[in-house]
């Protein structure tokens, strides 16, 4: 399935989750992540909308563009005064000085739908990244509310949710757990084109990808209306010391997700040896990059600590 909106797979307008998406502190790289605030008074669309706080910021994962090629960002927007967003883009965030378009987009304090137009890097092999930024001195006390983002080849973009929203979650803020209990993941779907897709032909798969790397199941998954027109399912992750990747997958996808995929950690920290230093800068913890690549390839974890297996073995 091919979307308009290349952002679709990605939260769009968050109303069943955030996948894809990280808010943050200023300056960008190393990101201090934050929690997402919510507007509810007033959202733009739904029931709640996205608050960036001076010196606050929201980036995506990366997700897939043609290179060379002429594509619209639109969200809808408003701010406590008028005001200024800047939006980044780029398709490497660790080195924004060296590869990233800057835009200043003009917000009014009702609610608008705002555009901006760039051409995507030739190279785009990885994956082109946004960052969305209230550059705003935090004396001014002034905030901005966005929602319903977009991303679509050409001059113009309107806002498509795509055929459906999938949600994955744990319910758990990283999805770190200790080894001696089962861990209930918890899909919701949220179906807006009927004719593109149904509750049949879903698919779980449960992987161990570390210390060993083998598939511990797989099977439909069986879809429970909400009653609020959604549907939810769930799968349960075996307790053990390890590292596991459960997707939700449909038959006619032809690529993988940030929605449909998560990652969780089983592991006892207790008694584990000092973390030596990396060569390389990194963290203990798991920041999925893996968006939109081919359906058998592996997890890529970025800033991983080079020896995690052995933490986990």
């Amino acid at each position: 399935m091919e979307p308009s909106n290349m952002l679709w797979g990605l939260s769009t307008d968050f109303e069943l989750s955030t996948a894809g998406w990280q808010t943050f502190l200023l300056p960008r790289y190393p990101p201090s992540l934050v929690d997402f605030e919510w507007e509810t008074s007033n959202p733009g669309t739904g029931t709640r909308s996205i608050v960036l706080r001076p010196g606050f910021g929201v980036n995506s994962f990366p997700f897939s563009v043609k290179p060379e090629t002429v594509s619209t960002f639109s969200i809808l927007a408003r701010a406590d005064r008028p005001g200024k967003l800047v939006l980044l883009t780029g398709v490497n965030p660790r080195v924004w000085e060296e590869d990233v378009e800057a835009f200043e987009i003009s917000i009014d304090t009702e609610w608008k739908r705002v555009y901006v137009s760039f051409q995507t890097p030739s190279d785009v092999s990885s994956g082109l990244f946004l960052l969305l930024e209230n550059q705003a001195d935090p004396e001014q006390a002034k905030n901005v509310y966005v929602d319903a983002f977009t991303v679509c080849e050409g001059s113009l973009a309107e806002y498509n949710p795509g055929p459906y929203q999938l949600d994955l979650t744990t319910g758990v803020f990283g999805n770190f757990f200790p080894i001696n209990q089962e861990v209930t993941v918890r899909a919701t779907l949220r179906i807006h084109d009927s004719a593109a897709i149904s509750t049949t032909g879903w698919n779980w798969t449960l992987n161990e990808v570390a210390p060993t790397e083998r598939t511990l199941l797989e099977e439909s998954i069986e879809w429970r209306a909400r009653g609020d027109g959604s549907f939810e399912a769930e799968i349960v992750v075996p307790a053990g010391q390890g590292m596991y990747r459960v997707v939700a997958l449909h038959d006619a996808d032809d690529r993988l997700m940030p929605c449909q995929e998560l990652l969780l950690t089983q592991a006892e920290f207790a008694g584990l040896p000092a973390i030596p230093d990396d060569p390389e800068h990194s963290f203990f913890g798991i920041h999925l990059m893996n968006t939109w690549m081919d359906i058998d390839r592996p997890p890529h974890f970025m800033n991983l600590h080079s020896n995690y297996k052995a933490f986990l073995a």
